[in-house]
């Protein structure tokens, strides 16, 4: 029952059952920075029915892990596929994903997720604030009587 029901998970996902290896890697890769790159953890360090491209795909944000030659081996990830952040050590990491290699969601996936998002100006949002202000609270204008003349 374990199996098909993970089998089952896996066609719904659109995955094979086939892992990533240092195969599907950059030659040489685990010398170089992993900083905003596509990283694949090692099959071994998963469980065997987490050992799926969409579990082993992971895009390195930020740790001392992240360059070679630091004293640190965290490294902080996003997972491809369903966002979820992780810690991950160096030695876990089977290399950078070789762009020929990869299949075709984990493209999709991730120039989603390379997408600059724009952000607005604080000047434009204290703007914006200014003008609903001045709309909702309209200043009173001030009345021009004629007075006593001096």
């Amino acid at each position: 029952m374990r199996v098909s029901f993970i089998e089952a998970e896996r066609s719904q996902r659109g995955v094979t059952h086939i892992p990533l290896t240092a195969d599907d890697c950059i030659k040489g890769s685990l010398r170089e920075h992993y900083k905003d790159r596509l990283v694949v953890i090692k099959p071994e360090k998963l469980t065997p029915s987490a050992r799926t491209a969409d579990r082993q795909l992971l895009l390195a944000l930020s740790g001392n892990g992240c360059s070679p030659d630091a004293r640190g081996t965290a490294v902080f990830c996003k997972n491809l596929f369903t966002g979820e952040t992780a810690r991950w050590e160096r030695f876990d990491v089977a290399g950078i994903i070789d762009p020929a290699k990869m299949p075709s969601w984990a493209a999709e996936k991730l120039a989603a997720l390379q997408k600059p998002v724009e952000k607005e100006s604080v000047l434009a949002r204290l703007d914006a604030a200014k003008k609903d202000a001045e709309r909702d609270n309209p200043t009173p204008k001030e009345h021009r009587s004629k007075g006593p003349e001096l």
